[in-house]
């Protein structure tokens, strides 16, 4: 009988130390690197020139470019299954549009943040350069892959749909400098691209 009770003693032990094991730390932090594929560019220009007439200029294209990023983030476990974290860094969309995005990621975890398995993660911010002068909006939907290498190190590859929406200047075409405010009915300006990237986890 005392045998019975050790060995179902030392099994309940084994199983709650795997429950903690499998637990979500309650913090997070890492950094996250990879490549924006801009596949899509579109705009729609309509303002008055300086002589009074009306200019409207529209287009969407195919585009292709190719540009790096790199991100630092700083997070939550809600639970385990959900985490929200604050990511920033630099960023690529375009030949000669970098960015500094300031992004909140919120993720889900299917099998649990500390276990492998699929994911899924959802993205809002902005450029901190241009959220005044250019209304700036960065979103992302993803989703990756989760090998989970201890409770505390995780190491992700991760997949996403990425826009980036600004309400840009104008430049004037009868002069130098961009066309005033006053005399802008639209300025929308929007980029598509997938992202490839790679996170380490702690």
């Amino acid at each position: 009988m005392k045998r019975f009770l050790l060995i179902s003693a030392l099994l309940l032990c084994a199983f709650s130390l795997k429950a903690q094991d499998t637990k979500a730390p309650a913090f997070k932090f890492g950094v996250e690197w990879g490549e924006n594929t801009l596949l899509w560019h579109a705009y729609h220009f309509n303002y008055t020139t300086d002589i009074g007439s009306r200019v409207d200029q529209q287009d969407s294209r195919f585009k292709a470019a190719f540009n790096g990023s790199v991100m630092g983030f700083v997070g939550v476990n809600a639970s385990d299954w959900l985490s929200v974290a604050f990511y920033g860094g630099f960023a690529g969309y375009d030949r000669g549009l970098r960015m500094i995005p300031a992004l909140v990621r919120t993720t889900w975890y299917p099998r649990g943040a500390c276990s492998d398995g699929i994911m899924a993660f959802m993205d809002l911010g902005t450029d901190v350069k241009t959220i005044i002068q250019e209304n700036t909006v960065i979103a992302d939907l993803g989703t990756g892959y989760r090998f989970s290498l201890s409770r505390h190190i995780n190491l992700d590859f991760l997949l996403s749909l990425r826009t980036v929406q600004k309400r840009p200047p104008i430049p004037n075409p009868d002069g130098e400098g961009t066309i005033p405010a006053e005399n802008v009915r639209n300025n929308s300006a929007g980029y598509y691209a997938i992202g490839l990237s790679i996170a380490l986890e702690f």
